[in-house]
């Protein structure tokens, strides 16, 4: 056994994996505020929001013209570095 590992009670270590249901997804990320970047030699774009669901990027656009989703967590990057 590992130093320092632990094992779960039987009952419910069984519990755990007979569930079968999967871990619900976490909230849709939205980022606003921010400042876009794009890489191909734009100019940097102030004042955007950004949506994230599901590790990708699904909305972008100015502040205030973004629908958010729900459940969301609003993260304001005004002022971040």
């Amino acid at each position: 056994m590992i130093p320092g590992a632990r094992l779960l009670p039987l009952p419910l270590a069984l519990a755990v994996s007979a569930s079968g249901s999967e871990m619900p997804a976490p909230p849709a990320l939205v980022f606003t505020h921010v400042t876009v970047i794009d890489a191909t030699g734009a100019p940097p774009r102030p004042g955007m929001t950004v949506v994230v669901a599901d590790g990708r990027i699904r909305a972008l656009g100015r502040d205030g013209e973004v629908p958010r989703p729900d459940p969301a967590r609003v993260i304001d990057a005004r002022g971040s570095t």
